[in-house]
């Protein structure tokens, strides 16, 4: 009887609930591991764009190419350096930012407001106003201004000592709001007590800040590492609508060489192995990040 009530129970309407209502985040699952799937898949054959029908499986040799080729190892250390520096430098600012906003003075409302109009704006606009910003002629806006003081003009984009950091320098404008954003909620969120406890003891405004608000505020701080990083490593629209990886491929980064192996030169086996390496990174770093945000947490 038990067992003919549960397959009743089962077969009813209400039954059936738990597994309709599951069902949209099902598909949604499938529609996300097919594509990725079929991208692992085609790092292993020969597939190109120019001949779609002629796929073969050629095991190893597009990652064993590509490992042997200076261009990604190359690739692979200007990633890690955009976004390695973007990171830091936006944690470092978002924080200075943040603990200046924290402070209670006339006009703080409206200078958070300014202050997070850079995240309102779509990154490829901001890099295509940054573009017209530094063009490499006096009637760019940077070079003008260095002109009065009698510096420049500076190739920003079109050099390759300064594409990389102008590169950098775009990144951080946009994104720096996000890290003042998370920080200074984490500011705003932090218990009193140990703060009036420290001041009466006389403890010093440095002491306090190592001691106090740096410990309380690392969940924060991770937080907006873990993103910042994973965006960082895996940023496109920024450089390829200033730079396009030039000049002389000193941005060319590994979102970006992979578009130009299997959209420019038509190899889409050997641009899904750049982006599978790119994928490695942000998952390896991201597993990393999210066990020392749960850690500190815990704290």
């Amino acid at each position: 009887m038990t067992g003919h009530a549960s397959r009743t129970r089962a077969n009813s309407p209400q039954g059936r609930l738990p597994y309709l209502l599951t069902l949209p985040a099902l598909l949604a699952l499938i529609g996300i591991l097919y594509p990725f799937v079929l991208g692992v898949y085609y790092t292993f054959t020969n597939y190109t764009l120019t001949e779609p029908g002629d796929i073969r499986l050629v095991g190893l040799a597009n990652y064993t190419e590509i490992f042997k080729s200076v261009d990604f190892w190359r690739a692979f250390e200007l990633t890690f350096v955009f976004a390695a520096s973007a990171v830091m430098i936006e944690l470092a600012l978002g924080l200075g930012v943040a603990l200046l906003l924290k402070a209670a003075f006339p006009g703080v409302r409206i200078l958070r407001s300014v202050l997070l109009s850079p995240m309102m704006i779509p990154p490829i606009v901001s890099a295509l106003m940054w573009k017209v910003i530094l063009l490499p002629t006096n009637q760019g806006v940077l070079n003008h201004i260095l002109g009065l003081v009698r510096i420049g003009p500076i190739a920003w984009l079109g050099d390759s000592s300064t594409a990389l950091a102008s590169l950098i320098l775009i990144d951080v404008w946009i994104y720096s709001p996000f890290a003042v954003l998370i920080l200074l909620a984490g500011l705003q969120s932090m218990p009193r007590e140990p703060f009036e406890a420290a001041r009466v003891d006389g403890a010093s405004g440095w002491f306090m800040f190592r001691k106090l608000t740096l410990p309380l505020l690392t969940p924060g701080i991770v937080l907006v590492t873990l993103f910042r990083l994973i965006d960082s490593l895996k940023v496109f629209d920024i450089i390829y609508a200033t730079t396009k990886g030039g000049p002389a491929g000193a941005t060319m980064t590994l979102h970006i060489q992979s578009y130009f192996e299997a959209i420019r030169w038509f190899r889409m086996g050997r641009g899904m192995v750049y982006l599978f390496v790119l994928w490695l990174l942000c998952f390896v770093f991201s597993k990393a990040l999210s066990g020392l945000w749960k850690k500190a947490l815990v704290r």
